[in-house]
């Protein structure tokens, strides 16, 4: 039971860790506005909402590949239940992008496309994990 928590938790860090990476490289081809505060929750709303389409499809895909990085893996680390492991880390990383949109308001399409992304990209990872591991 250790040691599927720990696995897990690779996950987790994992998926974020590319999250905030994807993220970086958003930044660098859509850069934020000088001396933006990412403590000053009114700037960041302010922000959002101008933000362009591909500047959102960017945390969009980071969203994905975080989600599908930390499935993929929770599921080689893990002996069995590499499905299950890598959809719980993508709920963990679900939970963490909702409170993320309840703390700073996105648009209406950018909350409903980035909740649907994480489960889903964490499943496939999982599947890949299986089929890396030779597993059924």
């Amino acid at each position: 039971m250790f040691k599927k928590l720990l696995y897990i938790l690779a996950g987790i860090i994992t998926g974020t860790i590319l999250i905030y990476l994807v993220e970086m490289l958003g930044h660098l081809i859509y850069p934020p506005p000088e001396g933006l505060d990412v403590n000053d929750t009114e700037a960041l709303k302010d922000i959002i909402k101008d933000l362009p389409t591909g500047a959102l499809l960017f945390v969009l895909l980071a969203y994905a590949l975080g989600s599908f990085g930390g499935g993929l893996i929770s599921g080689i680390l893990s002996k069995s239940s590499k499905i299950i492991n890598s959809i719980i880390v993508g709920a963990v990383l679900m939970i963490l992008g909702f409170i993320n949109l309840f703390m700073i308001p996105h648009p209406v399409w950018f909350s409903i496309v980035s909740l649907l992304l994480y489960i889903p990209s964490a499943y496939f990872g999982g599947r890949v994990s299986m089929k890396l591991s030779g597993s059924r």
